[in-house]
């Protein structure tokens, strides 16, 4: 049998997990959508995926504090300056009413022009709110 810290998830399987996370969150299954955002953190900690997930799975049900939280302390913590981690900030931020917060994150996300990740297409949003 496998340790856990050997365990090793590829791209396929974390695009997978993800796709089951975020449902999970958009359910308002947080505790069950955190379990998997944790696992893809742990053996995916070059990836943003894990902390966006996280910050999601809060924002799905108005924790926008602790998707904030998770945001900084954690995910930027692990990989400063990653533009998809500071545009989940920004919108956690914007949620949360911090505007103008929200927005001096937001000026710090670029973008190419044809970009249409989730980020990129959320960052369009509130920029022309």
């Amino acid at each position: 049998m496998t340790k856990s810290s050997e365990l090793t998830i590829n791209a396929a399987e974390t695009r997978l997990l993800s796709a089951i996370g975020f449902m999970s969150a958009r359910a308002g299954l947080v505790q069950h959508a955190t379990k998997i955002f944790e696992c893809i953190v742990i053996h995916r900690p070059q990836k943003s995926f894990g902390y966006a997930g996280l910050a999601l799975s809060n924002l799905c049900v108005g924790s926008y504090s602790q998707a904030i939280s998770i945001l900084r302390d954690r995910g930027l913590k692990k990989l400063p300056g990653d533009v998809d981690l500071l545009a989940w900030l920004g919108i956690a931020l914007f949620f949360s009413g911090e505007k103008f917060a929200a927005l001096k994150i937001i000026e710090r996300c670029k973008f190419p022009r044809n970009d249409s990740t989730i980020s990129a297409l959320l960052v369009k949003i509130v920029n022309n709110h």
